[in-house]
């Protein structure tokens, strides 16, 4: 099986994970109405991750046809050419270039949205628990109409820059196109992603470590009766940005692979390229993961709704009428 078939397949069922997941999490956040401001910013931050995993579905279906089945069909003809590309013009097509556009505006949308949850749950743990409505305002336009206008995503496409890559840190989906030169294309990169993921990074790592630390020493400002509540509420939300260094990283160590030029074992490429794969994809899902387990009675509530209609639909089979006449 081709390389970076085995990586669409394992990128497409993760995303398909991440798609359940995230209107799952929708589902419950519509009929629980008892969420605070960070659990909403949760939400937002999901909604990126699942347009960034179905965007991820159509790439990968996109390289299913234009290529494994191009391939396949060759095959079957008896060329002697194994049709493993195709020109240039399928290849920055519509369909490439806009899904290209999705994914890239619903990566800045998920870190945009994870730097809006970090500063708003620092200012958490300092005791400023109600936001301004200036403030409110701020975070969603840096959340949702700066990914386009800052980081020139239609700018990126009017020029071309987005598209297929075809080089050999390439991925079976569209994003940043080969280009004239190398530095072009890393200076593409930095724009449409890797540099505002790097700066997540840091500001996940700093906020993480001032949160713990506060966590630590017992300070949470907020009234007594609250605290307790509050600190179950909102001493979860660290670890959930933390959930996006841990999958998106592998990404990140193929994009400094390709920046230095560095050699690696087909081994370790192939291992890396899974990994990103599967991890690029799964956001969502593992945001439905990490919100069940530290919802113990959100679960609890479920399950029992769960067994209570299976006694219900029991209860409904047996008629005591029927029995009571029986028994005459």
């Amino acid at each position: 099986m081709d390389l970076l078939w085995r990586a669409a397949i394992l990128n497409l069922v993760s995303s398909g994970l991440s798609v359940i997941g995230g209107i799952l999490i929708f589902i419950e956040y519509s009929i629980n109405f008892q969420h605070n401001r960070l659990a909403t910013m949760f939400v937002f931050m999901t909604i990126g991750d699942v347009m960034y995993a179905a965007g991820y579905i159509v790439g990968n279906m996109r390289y299913h046809d234009l290529y494994v089945h191009v391939e396949t069909n060759a095959y079957v003809i008896g060329t002697d050419c194994k049709c493993n590309t195709v020109s240039d013009d399928a290849s920055s097509g519509l369909l490439c270039k806009g899904q290209s556009f999705v994914t890239t505006y619903a990566s800045l949308v998920s870190f945009a949205w994870t730097c809006n949850l970090l500063i708003t749950l620092y200012l958490y743990y300092r005791g400023h628990d109600r936001p301004s409505r200036l403030r409110e305002w701020i975070m969603h336009i840096v959340g949702w109409i700066l990914p386009d206008l800052c980081v020139v995503v239609i700018i990126a496409v009017s020029v071309g820059a987005l598209g297929e890559d075809k080089g050999d840190y390439g991925v079976p989906w569209c994003w940043v196109r080969n280009v004239t030169s190398k530095g072009e294309k890393i200076l593409w990169t930095l724009l449409a992603g890797k540099f505002w993921e790097i700066l997540t990074y840091i500001i996940t790592f700093v906020i993480f470590v001032l949160c713990m630390k506060h966590t630590s020493c017992n300070r949470i400002k907020a009234d007594k009766e609250h605290v307790d509540d509050q600190s179950l509420r909102i001493q979860r939300f660290p670890y959930a940005c933390i959930i996006l260094l841990s999958v998106r990283c592998f990404g990140t160590v193929r994009f400094f692979l390709y920046v230095f030029d560095a050699q690696v074992s087909d081994t370790s490429h192939e291992w890396l390229l899974n990994l990103q794969s599967i991890g690029d994809g799964s956001l969502a899902f593992v945001n439905f993961v990490f919100y069940l387990f530290t919802n113990p009675p959100v679960v609890r509530e479920y399950w029992g709704r769960i067994r209570c209609c299976k006694r219900e639909r029991s209860g409904s089979l047996i008629n005591p009428n029927i029995i009571e006449d029986n028994s005459k």
